[in-house]
């Protein structure tokens, strides 16, 4: 962890503190979270220490006040900020914590703003109020933000703990889409095919039928998801089982506009299987090649699906 920490009063000095090798400056201030921020007088001794990172202004405004109203150099201010090793040390931090005192600290977190609300938002999902989440998704312009706004979903379905029921999931997700403006067949999509794949079959209670019908509305209704691991489970679990070419040809031109527009290796890796479903095999054997080109032009080992899959549809050919 490098702490940038600028002392506006009256002298500008920059310290870049190391974890791994400024352990006695951590031990002599007492330092047991990132960030922390101390304002030191001329002799090196600490007047006010702030744990966490309230913004910009709020820092100018204490080290203002701790400077008897006196005019600071704002535009000095240089604090720096890395992402994941920010979340990285919250983990640390929380890790100890009891339940209700993570929420506490990360909804602390959240209030804070830029920098910091969208990373805790993205990471921890299941421990953060609704309400919290859905005010920061607005402040954070979430609508525009695809990542944020399934990080919001989960939020609603994991802040429920009856979330086996489907009655209240519909309800809740009417509610979430009026509020986001986003499609309720695609927020439902996209939480039940999560349920039955991540939360269910973890738990051993998924259900063929229901993993299936899940995984194939997810496919349907929202092929674009940001979420490309979910997305390739339920397209294995689907192939598996449905041997109906009419599903495959529905879905074609869908997953051809989005291998077209990402150029995401991983479209062309399920669309080759789409092609191989309908015996279009030398469209299937193109995607192949594109796939691997993308894969390989992103220094990806590419294992193609085809492999692994068109065993549970040679039966149909």
């Amino acid at each position: 962890m490098q702490l940038s920490l600028t002392f506006l009063i009256p002298i500008l000095l920059i310290l870049k503190i190391n974890e791994k090798y400024d352990k006695q400056f951590i031990s002599k201030f007492d330092i047991v979270a990132y960030p922390t921020c101390l304002y030191l007088n001329k002799n090196g001794e600490v007047v006010e220490k702030i744990r966490g990172y309230a913004g910009i202004e709020y820092l100018f405004n204490v080290a203002k006040s701790l400077n008897k109203g006196q005019d600071l150099y704002k535009k000095d201010v240089d604090i720096e900020f890395d992402e994941q090793e920010f979340i990285n040390n919250l983990t640390k931090t929380i890790a100890p914590l009891s339940p209700t005192q993570r929420k506490f600290f990360l909804h602390d977190a959240i209030q804070k703003g830029k920098p910091y609300s969208r990373p805790v938002l993205l990471n921890f999902e299941s421990l953060i109020d609704i309400q919290i989440f859905l005010d920061a998704y607005k402040k954070l312009n979430g609508k525009s933000d695809l990542l944020l706004t399934e990080s919001l979903m989960l939020c609603h379905l994991l802040s429920d703990h009856n979330f086996k029921s489907n009655e209240l999931i519909r309800d809740k997700s009417k509610t979430l889409s009026q509020d986001i403006g986003f499609p309720q067949n695609k927020i439902l999509a996209y939480i039940l095919a999560y349920r039955e794949i991540i939360l269910y079959k973890q738990l051993n209670i998924a259900s063929k039928q229901s993993l299936i019908i899940n995984s194939k509305s997810l496919l349907k209704h929202y092929p674009e998801t940001k979420d490309m691991d979910l997305l390739i489970k339920a397209f294995i679990e689907v192939v598996r089982e449905e041997k109906d070419v009419t599903f495959y040809a529905a879905i074609e031109d869908d997953f051809t506009m989005l291998a077209n527009a990402s150029q995401e290796y991983l479209y062309y890796d399920m669309l080759s299987i789409i092609h191989y479903a309908q015996d279009k095999k030398e469209a299937c054997t193109k995607d192949i090649a594109k796939a691997n080109d993308l894969a390989y032009k992103n220094g990806i080992k590419y294992d193609p699906l085809y492999k692994k899959l068109r065993k549970y549809l040679d039966d149909e050919h």
